[in-house]
C-alpha cells in the first residue's frame, strides 16, 4: 500500500526530526533570484512578474538544508534538485561538501519558454538539474537497462493543469525522474513541495512519499490534489 505523508512545516525542523531513511529526493526549492530580478512589461498583454513571492527571497539556502538531506538518504540514496543554472554552485558545493556525489547535470527543456524582452539574448528555455548520490559506485536505482539523454522535454505548465504556485513543475517531468532513479515500493522525500507535483506523483506511480511544505495556502493545495490522484490500478504504470 502506498503511503503518502504530507507536513505542513518548516524543512529545516521536519529534517531534523525525521525518523526514517528515504531512498532518493526529489525537489525544487527556492532560487532565491526574487529579489535578483525585474517584473517584465507589455503593451499588448498583462505584465509578467518575476517576483515569486517572500519564500524566494534569499531566506533559506542549499548550505542549510542539503546536509540535512544527506543524512536523511539512505546508503544508495538519490539525490536529484532543480537549480537555477546561474547559481548551480550554490547547490554542487553543499551536495559535495556532504559527501554526497555528483553524477551528472540533467536539463529540462521547456518547450513554450517565457518571452524574452531583451534584445541581446535567447530565451531561458532550460532548467538545470543536479543529480547525486550517496554513494560513489552502483546499488542506488537508476534503470540502468536502457538508454536515454539527459534532456526531458515538456511545456511549461499551463491551463487547468496549473496550480496557484509561480514555479510549478510538470508532472511528466517529476514521473522521469521517479522512473529512472526509483522503483516501485521506494519512499521519496520533497522537501520543498510547494503544490504537490512530486507527492501525487509518487502516489499514481505507486512509491511512498514525504512532502514538506511550510506554506499553509500551498499545503492545502496540496492535500486537496494529492487526495484526487487515484492511485496505480495495474502494473503499465512500471513499463518504461
Amino acid at each position: 500500500m502506498v503511503e503518502i505523508k504530507l507536513i505542513n512545516g518548516n524543512c529545516l525542523e521536519e529534517l531534523q526530526s525525521l525518523e526514517q531513511e528515504v531512498d532518493c529526493v526529489i525537489t525544487d526549492p527556492p532560487y532565491n533570484i526574487s529579489g535578483k530580478t525585474t517584473d517584465i512589461g507589455f503593451s499588448d498583454r498583462k505584465d509578467m512578474s518575476m517576483n515569486f513571492g517572500d519564500w524566494d527571497e534569499s531566506e533559506i539556502h542549499p548550505k542549510d538544508w542539503v546536509p540535512l538531506i544527506s543524512k536523511a538518504l539512505t546508503d544508495t540514496g538519490v539525490f536529484i534538485s532543480f537549480y537555477d543554472y546561474n547559481f548551480m554552485e550554490h547547490l554542487t558545493i553543499p551536495i559535495r561538501n556532504s559527501g554526497l556525489h555528483m553524477r551528472q547535470k540533467a536539463y529540462w527543456h521547456k518547450a513554450n519558454p517565457l518571452p524574452r524582452v531583451e534584445t541581446t539574448k535567447w530565451q531561458d528555455a532550460i532548467e538545470e538539474i543536479a543529480i547525486a548520490t550517496k554513494n560513489e559506485g552502483r546499488g542506488h536505482n537508476f534503470q540502468h537497462h536502457r538508454q536515454r539523454h539527459n534532456v526531458i522535454e515538456s511545456p511549461i505548465v499551463q491551463g487547468d493543469s496549473r496550480y496557484d504556485h509561480p514555479t510549478q513543475k510538470p508532472e511528466d517531468v517529476i514521473e522521469t525522474l521517479v522512473k529512472w532513479w526509483t522503483e516501485k515500493g521506494d519512499t521519496v522525500l520533497d522537501p520543498f513541495a510547494g503544490s504537490g507535483t512530486t507527492p501525487a506523483v509518487c502516489k499514481r506511480m505507486g512509491r511512498d512519499c514525504i512532502a514538506i511544505e511550510r506554506d499553509e495556502d500551498f499545503y492545502e493545495i496540496m492535500q486537496q490534489r494529492v487526495s484526487e490522484v487515484e492511485k496505480y490500478t495495474d502494473n503499465s504504470v512500471f513499463d518504461y
